[in-house]
């Protein structure tokens, strides 16, 4: 290390201390005119300011420090002769603002963990948790200032996590989205947007009255409008980890973790799978912030990876904000990688910079950039232009603005802005539309008399409240409601089960709440140093938590198990007591899963089954009670857990994952029947041998036959698995339609087919006209969608070879909307309910040219083991419940009907086929090829040397597939025949 790094002791005295005053507004006689002049950009102003930076100050603000006490206590330090104030870069809330209490003192509303919010399908839903946790943010940075900046207190936000959860085994998947790249790119647009204050995301048919829609973008590229009357943003959000990040290992030890491991994907891969969502969030939410990852993408660090974060991200999506690395991730490409055979530290700081990484999360630039500019490998341009991108976040938010002009976010308080009712509603709301019905095959739920049924809930969660909180501790919730308190009917205040309502992961993990004191919250408070509002207490008292009305005639507890790991032996007291007291009751809840002591970040599993003793304790319930029909099979988790048995063996199973502050209240809501199940499973739940025949480092999605890997997520596996991505049941029946029609998109055109004359005559483009034929052909199976054309659509998109810019930008702009008629058709119960769109390929796909009457010259039988089988296009969800049927049976019984728009683009379809060509031509999908610049080039000019050439004018023989429904293949269908236009 040159003596360069050293001169921190002198720039300590240039930095503002914790609890100095910071500057109001902008002083235009330290920081100059342009910095101060509101009429210019945010970049404009920023490189204003940097122009009048020392590189010794440059270097330093492009460090976060965020878990350093050597330097800066952990945020980035101000300048004192500009007036510039220390910046916490540091924020998380995936689903609740962490540290909260540490930062500001302030109460903060927790949702449900982040599986959880992708299990409603409802992006509404999420949009709207994003935009009360983003006020909550600004208002603990209002409170927290000028004093406090540790992690929690600042507006630069690390959320959201979007990476596809490719293996049941990862640790982390709790907080990311799905295994599905299509849900978790437009989970991410709208979280992005909520959090940033921005609008929600605007499609071309907005007119139309439906419900909460979601599943494709359909703006024009262009950054949303704000969605107040402020002219900055609410917080700066950080998409994260790009790219290809799925790997802790199973400590921060072992000899492979995340910190070292090198991710070896295929260009498939990357296009299909683990790109495609970080696409969305950039090109739709427009996020402030990437994040990129601490794992090397095909032997290159990815925070040191320009063909990612320059050419891809920058160049081909237009990104215009900042790249920050994960915490220590660019000291890790030096000393866990060991990128370039031990290079330099001032190389790999240079590196960083120069690779298209910003700012790093932690001091190793800090240390060794200036050395980097000092030997020449870095110019200091470079960091110039850097932190302009960096700083332009802090201009953007409002930084440099007299606080009047900063309203109303200036304006936010913790009595009216943070933990209000509106939240704790949504809070409940999201942990009711969250829960799945995994199996209801007796009937046993809803309750049909709850108020004179007995109830025990037993397991190692009865009366747990740590794991609501999902693997991170560190929330500060009004209450966290346990299943026990919740089934007793407690809504508020009386749901923390002990004295500060954490709950330690490591040791109080299960918390015993027999003793009544419903004066957990006030204790809480106090001792954390604050005190509830007085608002908090009269709603709380209003909820009836003092004397909760229990729906059941009575309610026991018994554990069983003293924690998740269940190492308790299955004759032990604690077994034999929970048996006892299951087998008592008319109706046994039996609590099974995992929590952050199994899987975290850092920490993957080694099996995903259920752990210890739990399914021993399970299986001595049902013998003690002679029968599985009496027993609720409630399943905890953050990440799919499996079990062969209960699938086979159990009637009735929810899944009910980490349901946040209020999730004991929505699981007495559904065994009530006053929520009716509407989750659906964000991930695929496979048999518990799943693993042995997949290497958690292999990074391939598709089956391989070779190894015996069977593929990885509903897009690629092969076998049968328990459940399926999508699935999820209702306590009513749900029947679709297609009778408001079908609609074009863009430049795309629309054509009904009244019969299919089969794949000869559509090969050859000699479609009869409909009154030539004598009878229709026989329907397919699963029946054709109700009111769609027998014959399916015929959709003419532009042209695939565009080679205009223009043209290839708006490609996503072109298709169809499906108008989907939803209808209750049940007797008895309301129910919301989301509605899935899945796109299949058709039999063959066409590898070469087609002539000019429209035959191949060539084609290959399907399925290709490269090809995906199934893909989630589009989905959406009924705003609210749709009332049941006064009679039963379809249609005309009287149950409530909503229509729902089903967006699909062309390149929903016509992608996969260049996609899959495009590998033939590259070796079928070869490992660590690195072709970018190839794979940009047939993305955004779909040249003929993709190998996918069809004649404009041509329709393609086999007709493509909209299957409504689960990952199953169960549902409706529409069939597609695909045009290209003249």
């Amino acid at each position: 290390m040159m003596a360069w790094a050293l001169v921190s002791t002198a720039l300590l005295a240039c930095i503002f201390q914790i609890g100095d005053a910071l500057p109001q507004g902008c002083d235009a006689s330290l920081l100059g005119p342009e910095v101060c002049d509101s009429s210019l950009s945010a970049n404009e102003r920023a490189a204003a300011l940097v122009a009048q930076l020392t590189l010794d100050e440059k270097i330093q603000q492009l460090n976060t420090f965020s878990f350093d006490t050597e330097y800066f206590n952990g945020y980035t330090p101000g300048i004192e002769r500009l007036g510039v104030s220390p910046w916490n870069y540091h924020t998380e809330c995936l689903h609740g603002l962490r540290t909260a209490e540490g930062s500001c003192n302030i109460t903060t509303t927790l949702f449900p963990q982040v599986t959880a919010m992708a299990a409603t399908f409802n992006l509404s839903l999420v949009y709207g948790m994003a935009a009360a946790l983003g006020k909550e943010v600004r208002t603990c940075n209002n409170v927290a200032a000028p004093k406090v900046f540790t992690k929690g207190g600042g507006l630069s936000v690390y959320a959201p996590t979007m990476n596809v959860y490719r293996d049941p085994r990862w640790g982390r998947g709790q907080e990311s989205v799905s295994e599905d790249p299509t849900l978790n790119g437009d989970y991410a647009v709208n979280f992005v947007r909520g959090i940033q204050g921005m609008d929600a995301e605007v499609f071309d048919d907005d007119d139309f009255e439906g419900g909460d829609e979601g599943g494709e973008g359909g703006d024009t590229g262009q950054p949303p409008g704000l969605s107040s009357s402020s002219p900055y943003l609410l917080t700066a959000a950080t998409c994260k980890h790009m790219a290809a990040y799925s790997f802790e290992g199973n400590s921060s030890k072992a000899a492979v973790n995340r910190h070292n491991f090198d991710a070896v994907v295929s260009q498939q891969d990357l296009d299909e799978t683990y790109l495609p969502a970080f696409e969305a969030c950039v090109t739709r939410g427009f996020p402030t912030q990437i994040m990129c990852s601490y794992n090397a993408v095909n032997g290159v660090p990815a925070c040191l990876d320009a063909s990612l974060q320059q050419d891809l991200l920058r160049e081909d999506w237009g990104f215009q904000g900042s790249v920050v690395a994960d915490c220590d991730a660019v000291y890790d490409a030096y000393a866990e990688h060991h990128y370039n055979d031990n290079e330099s530290s001032a190389q790999v700081a240079a590196d960083s910079i120069l690779g298209g990484c910003d700012q790093d999360c932690g001091d190793f630039t800090y240390l060794h950039g200036g050395d980097a500019v000092d030997e020449g490998r870095l110019q200091e341009q470079d960091v110039d232009t850097s932190l302009v991108r960096v700083l332009a976040m802090r201009f953007q938010l409002g930084e440099f603005e007299d606080p009047s002009a900063v309203q109303p976010y200036a304006s936010y308080t913790a009595q009216d802005d943070s933990d209000t009712l509106q939240n704790r509603e949504l809070a409940l709301e999201a942990a009711r539309q969250s829960i799945v019905l995994l199996n209801n095959s007796v009937g046993l739920l809803p309750l049909a008399k709850p108020e004179s049924t007995s109830v025990a809930v037993v397991g190692p969660f009865a009366n747990a409240t740590a794991f609501l909180m999902g693997e991170k501790d560190d929330f500060s919730p009004p209450y966290l409601i346990s299943f026990h308190r919740g089934l007793l009917g407690f809504t508020s205040g009386g749901g923390v089960s002990d004295d500060d309502g954490s709950g330690g992961h490591d040791d109080d993990t299960v918390l015993d709440d027999d003793d009544d004191d419903n004066d957990t919250v006030a204790k809480k408070t106090k001792k954390k140093g604050s005190k509830a509002p007085a608002a908090r207490a009269a709603a709380a008292a209003a909820a009836g938590d003092d004397d909760p009305a229990c729906p059941f005639a009575s309610v026991s507890v018994a554990l069983g198990c003293g924690d998740a790991k269940c190492q308790d032996l299955v004759d032990s007291d604690s077994f034999k007591e929970a048996v006892a007291v299951a087998a008592e009751a008319d109706v046994a809840v039996v609590t099974l899963g995992i929590d952050g002591t199994i899987e975290k970040e850092a920490l993957d599993r080694t099996d995903i089954g259920l752990p210890g003793n739990q399914l021993a304790l399970l299986q001595q319930i049902v013998a003690a009670r002679g029968s599985a029909e009496g027993v609720v099979v409630v399943l905890v988790s953050g990440g799919s857990v499996s079990s062969t048995w209960v699938k086979e063996n159990t009637p009735t199973v929810l899944e009910v994952f980490e349901g946040g502050q209020s999730g004991g209240v929505a699981l007495k809501e559904v065994l009530t029947g006053d929520t009716n199940p509407s989750g659906r499973l964000p991930f695929t739940v496979y048999p518990e041998d799943y693993i042995s025949s997949v290497n958690m480092e292999d990074m391939s999605m598709q089956p391989n036959a070779a190894t015996g890997a069977p593929g990885r997520t509903y897009r690629y596996y092969e076998g049968t698995p328990l459940w399926p991505f999508g699935f999820g049941g209702s306590f009513t029946t749900f029947e679709y339609d297609l009778r408001e029609g079908i609609s074009k998109r863009g430049n795309a055109t629309v054509k009904p087919l009244e019969f299919n004359f089969g794949a000869a005559a559509a090969a050859a483009n000699k479609v009869s006209k409909d009154s030539e034929s004598s009878s229709p052909p026989p329907l397919s199976s699963p029946p054709l969608l109700e009111g769609a054309p027998r014959g399916g659509v015929e959709l003419t998109c532009p042209s695939p070879l565009a080679s205009n810019t223009d043209q290839a930008a708006t490609r996503n702009q072109h298709g169809l909307t499906l108008k989907v008629g939803v209808t209750n058709v049940g007797t008895l119960h309301a129910g919301a309910h989301s509605l899935l769109a899945f796109v299949e390929p058709p039999n063959t796909y066409i590898k070469g040219n087609s002539n000019s009457n429209g035959s191949t010259a060539a084609a290959v039988a399907a399925p290709d083991p490269h090809f995906p089988r199934t893909a989630l296009r589009s989905f959406a969800k009924t705003r609210g419940t749709l009332a049941a049927s006064a009679s039963g049976g379809s249609r005309g019984g009287g149950g409530s009907r909503q229509v729902l728009r089903l967006r699909l683009r062309c390149t929903d379809f016509w992608d996969w086929r260049e996609d899959a060509t495009a590998i033939t031509a590259v070796g079928d999908g070869s490992v660590g090829s690195k072709k970018l610049d190839e794979k940009r080039g047939r993305r955004s000019k779909m040249t003929t040397t993709a190998g996918f050439a069809p004649p404009q004018g041509a329709r393609l023989s086999e007709p493509w597939t909209v299957r409504l429904g689960d990952a199953g293949g169960s549902g409706p269908a529409l069939k597609v025949f695909l045009k290209f236009a003249d």
